[in-house]
């Protein structure tokens, strides 16, 4: 009920998507600027590692080609950024750390500035069917995004460096070329929905608390993961559906797919902790203009459940 509720509401505001697709181009051409002052020495270096041929591979040469197919490009490409960085560090550590700087952690940043205004756009639209202007939220909530974003993208910095690791660990297993070959992939798909899911779900009642109750980030994020926690497994299975839907169309229609998938990934991971948060705090609220969802909050559930256990 909650996921289809869900769904409901990105349809109803579906121009949310095509306002964060023009967000993601914008992000990646900030950071772009920023990388110009050392792009000769990261041409240089990607040139040196073979990085192009394994993008346009990655581009051109995985769609409709099956899981190992994508694996085995995903896998070599994630082995020549490794040797692109290691070709960078030549050129000195300073020119790495400014190159790793931006891409994990100024990138990421840009990027969760817009939860927030997300967030805002969707409570007004549960709320009062208002539908509120993106760019205004943002420019009006950019003192408290900013504070939420960089809290956020530290904490991801472990996921992407265990992400890169299980990466890195079953690309050197696979290249061996045993009977692992054929079951490693399958365990690196589990593993990869496992760890996006549960950072996905512990997160996902955060901008959804900071907007609600108006709190700044370090407050918010004890309120979200408080709405979260009651429901945590039946949120952490809703999640899973998602990512494994989103990772099963950039693998059967190739790398082009991560341009519609990331946004509207970004859209209904929101709207849902958004539909979650609502839910666990009892408010009632729109779907469409003609339906409204009056969810019983959890602390009555809770009590309810446990007077049917002592009768």
């Amino acid at each position: 009920m909650k996921l289809s509720n869900s769904i409901k509401l990105v349809m109803t505001n579906f121009n949310l998507f095509w306002k964060l697709l023009i967000y993601m181009f914008l992000c990646i051409g900030v950071a772009f600027v920023f990388l110009l002052p050392v792009m000769q020495q990261i041409n240089n270096a990607l040139d040196a590692s073979g990085f192009f041929a394994e993008v346009s591979k990655f581009f051109n040469g995985v769609a409709f080609q099956g899981l190992y197919m994508f694996m085995e490009v995903v896998s070599k490409m994630i082995l020549v950024f490794l040797s692109t960085l290691s070709i960078l560090a030549g050129y000195g550590i300073g020119v790495l750390f400014y190159v790793l700087f931006i891409i994990f952690i100024v990138l990421p940043f840009l990027f969760h500035l817009s939860n927030i205004s997300i967030s805002e756009c969707v409570y007004g639209y549960m709320t009062s069917l208002n539908k509120s202007s993106f760019v205004v939220s943002m420019l009006d909530k950019l003192g408290l995004s900013a504070g939420y974003s960089i809290i956020k993208t530290l904490l991801e910095l472990p996921f992407y460096a265990l992400f890169m690791w299980v990466i890195y660990s079953v690309a050197n297993i696979t290249a061996v070329g045993t009977v692992m070959q054929v079951i490693l992939p399958l365990i690196w798909i589990v593993l990869f929905i496992l760890l996006l899911d549960i950072k996905t779900t512990l997160l996902s009642g955060w901008p959804q608390a900071i907007v609600v109750f108006n709190v700044c980030a370090g407050n918010g994020i004890k309120r979200g993961f408080k709405s979260v926690k009651r429901n945590y497994l039946a949120t952490l299975s809703s999640f899973a559906v998602v990512i494994t839907i989103a990772l099963a169309i950039i693998i059967l229609f190739g790398a082009y797919a991560l341009i519609p998938v990331v946004p509207l990934f970004s859209l209904i991971t929101s709207v849902f902790g958004q539909v979650l948060f609502f839910e666990s705090q009892g408010m009632d609220y729109y779907t469409s203009q003609t339906s409204i969802v009056n969810p019983r909050k959890l602390e009555q559930s809770d009590s309810i459940k446990k007077v049917k256990y002592k009768i």
